[in-house]
């Protein structure tokens, strides 16, 4: 939604595909297609029949893990792409890690396995504790922590039902740390920082589930500057020269910069689209849709205006069925509130957490300073409430 509004503020002319035809997007959109945005063949023939029509200019997606369909679709089209190589190599985690280890920018411990004969043997040479990771989907659907091998089958089952184009499982050994999120933009081979996020989850006993992201980041300016220059590395080593380039990355024990996953689009959880211009003043997304336009990039707008806190978090109301939603219209007009999202109404079933989109709000604050950032939070917490029943 906010790259639609943004294009419109553009004068763009925007031609949607969604597998939903009820999605909330569709009516920001000037033309709509129920195309799924997996499905990268179908997406390729309706780019290339809009193209031959002189209709589209570009190819583009913001804070979704659909690169790689942008990217195959753009090549098709004859429009500016990054190439589905290039694309590929960012989105699917095996393939990642074979680049980021060969230019010898990452050596964490993995194994790419097909079948779950191969998960044993894949496991110890990894070590426990170990992630189970399926190796095309994102926000932490089909991850799990796996201490020892009594645990492998149900990872691998939980994996595999979670894998969307490609094949493979990615036994990945456990990088402690504090995590974060590091959005940049690309522009002819030159990194341009466009900020760090805080992340904060909940205690992965099995999975990942964030919680929180708070920006700016409060890590030291060397270790941010360390994370930029490991993220044009990386960058390299995938080969992207051209558009949006995002990470999670963790700070270790050792203040070591340590690459979790890396991808060819901008942060999602509301980070790029609404938290970093709201901190910064920046425009990522209109940087990022010139670049798909094959427009030049102006460097203005990833210069950063002022510097405010913000953050991005969710409710997490215990698993069930939702008996009430209170204080959302109090809550929204609080001062400092930016936006609340809901996904889920009374009468809905809250599962258990398993993965960051099963959360059911997403609140967006910001102020001048913690301190005042803090007291927004307080206040929102107890203005707005969802409650749940086990029954």
């Amino acid at each position: 939604i906010p790259a639609l509004i943004k294009a419109k503020e553009l004068g763009l002319t925007t031609h949607l595909t969604d597998i939903n035809s009820k999605c909330a997007a569709k009516k920001y959109c000037d033309y709509f297609y129920e195309v799924d945005v997996n499905d990268f063949e179908k997406t390729a023939d309706l780019a290339v029949n809009l193209a031959s029509q002189n209709k589209i200019s570009g190819v583009y997606t913001q804070g979704t893990d659909a690169e790689y369909t942008v990217a195959y679709a753009a090549e098709k089209a004859k429009l500016f792409t990054i190439g589905a190589t290039t694309a590929r190599k960012s989105k699917n985690k095996a393939l990642m890690r074979d680049a980021l280890s060969k230019a010898g920018v990452e050596n964490v411990k993995y194994k790419k396995i097909s079948c779950f004969e191969e998960c044993l043997n894949a496991a110890e040479e990894v070590g426990y504790p170990l992630y189970m990771k399926p190796t095309d989907n994102s926000a932490s659907r089909g991850i799990s922590r796996v201490s020892n091998p009594q645990e492998l089958k149900d990872a691998f089952d939980f994996a595999e039902k979670s894998l969307l184009n490609e094949t493979d499982i990615l036994l990945e050994e456990e990088i402690l740390g504090t995590e974060h999120s590091v959005d940049c933009v690309i522009f002819d081979g030159i990194l341009y920082p466009a900020g760090i996020s805080d992340r904060v989850f909940l205690e992965k006993n099995i999975f990942a589930v964030q919680t929180e992201s708070i920006t700016p980041s409060l890590l030291p300016p060397k270790i941010q500057k360390e994370m930029y220059e490991k993220m044009e590395k990386a960058a390299n080593a995938i080969g992207i020269r051209y558009g949006a380039f995002k990470g999670d990355l963790v700070v270790d024990s050792n203040s070591k910069v340590r690459i979790i996953e890396i991808t060819a689009r901008t942060s999602g959880g509301f980070d790029s689209q609404y938290r970093k211009p709201l901190s910064f003043g920046i425009d990522i997304l209109k940087a990022t849709i010139d670049i798909s336009l094959g427009k030049n990039l102006n460097v203005l707008d990833l210069m950063p205006k002022h510097f405010y806190r913000s953050k991005t978090y969710s409710l997490m109301p215990e698993p069930g069925k939702i008996t009430s939603i209170e204080g959302l219209e109090e809550a929204r007009k609080i001062e400092g509130v930016y936006k609340i999202f809901i996904t889920k109404n009374i009468g809905d079933i809250i599962p258990e957490y398993k993965d960051c989109s099963i959360r059911t709000n997403f609140i967006t604050i910001f102020a001048k300073n913690s301190a005042k950032l803090r007291k927004i939070q307080e206040q929102v917490q107890k203005t707005f409430k969802i409650k749940t029943s086990k029954e």
